[in-house]
């Protein structure tokens, strides 16, 4: 009988496969985030960040096996204040982006208790990708429909309708094949829909140094040069970008089809301010 590893090492970028990696940061052997029973032991693997000389993707130097980190899982986002506050101002921010209607589908990936699904008014479709067991009675109890496994696998399933919004909050930095998941969102958003990318971005980690979102589940920390990049070979394009001081720093990338809405200056101010911070000695430094 064969016994899927613990974790694996990574040998070449996630995104662009570059095999120039330079190691930035080493922590050794920490422990897995978990919630352990008296008696039990934790499980332990290691911490490292690289940057990937070719795409600057900055990256964990190895990968978890995500069954282990996901299929039980203890967070819960309707259960903080600050999170549910958080989740209904995506939602308010969308409704006056692109307006969803009676009849229209929102998709959620990563959806947990699916908290974020409640907030979409009556008469939206509401599907949800959501890997943890535990958790997917829970999110089907806010009347959406749960898929219980990870989004963006090749074989994985597709909605037939399309969809006119799709969130990823929280979970785009957890993605170890990141151009499939970006594939997928397109394949399920419609030609006129939004999608929505909420996470921890290597520009909060350098600029304001919050070194505790570096753990097992964050694979990638993002430039968003390359996050555009990964996107477009996808057929999706950056149309705004904003910066939140939830978890100690918290970057909204709005997307939309290829050449479908225009750049905001925003995308562009924030392309410069990243071209100015990330250089060799930055990250030297870091």
């Amino acid at each position: 009988m064969t016994t899927t590893p613990l974790y694996r090492s990574v040998s070449a970028c996630r995104f662009c496969g570059g095999e120039d990696l330079q190691v930035i940061l080493h922590l050794g052997p920490v422990a897995l985030p978990d919630y352990l029973s008296p008696g039990e032991e934790a499980r332990w693997a290691p911490l490292g960040l690289v940057r990937c000389q070719r795409c600057g993707l900055v990256q964990l130097l190895h990968s978890v096996n995500k069954d282990v980190l996901y299929r039980h899982y203890f967070y819960r986002s309707g259960a903080s204040g600050t999170m549910r506050a958080a989740l209904m101002d995506i939602v308010e921010a969308v409704q006056k982006t692109r307006p969803v209607e009676p009849g229209d589908l929102v998709v959620d990936i990563g959806a947990n208790d699916g908290y974020l699904l409640s907030l979409y008014p009556m008469g939206t479709l509401k599907i949800g990708y959501e890997p943890a067991e535990n958790l997917v009675e829970e999110a089907r109890a806010t009347g959406a429909i749960i898929i219980p496994e990870f989004f963006g696998s090749p074989n994985g399933y597709r909605p037939r309708n399309k969809a006119a919004v799709v969130t990823a909050a929280a979970m785009f930095y957890d993605i170890d094949t990141p151009q499939e998941f970006c594939n997928a969102m397109r394949e399920v958003m419609a030609d006129d829909g939004i999608g929505i990318i909420q996470m921890n971005d290597l520009y909060s980690l350098v600029a304001s140094m919050t070194f505790d979102i570096i753990g097992h589940e964050h694979l990638a920390l993002w430039p968003l040069q390359a996050l555009m990049e990964c996107l477009e070979r996808a057929g999706l394009g950056v149309f705004r970008v904003e910066h939140l001081p939830l978890n100690g720093g918290t970057a909204r990338v709005w997307l939309c089809t290829l050449g479908r809405r225009p750049k905001e200056q925003n995308v562009l101010d924030q392309l410069e301010r990243e071209r100015q911070l990330f250089t060799a000695e930055t990250f030297r430094d870091f």
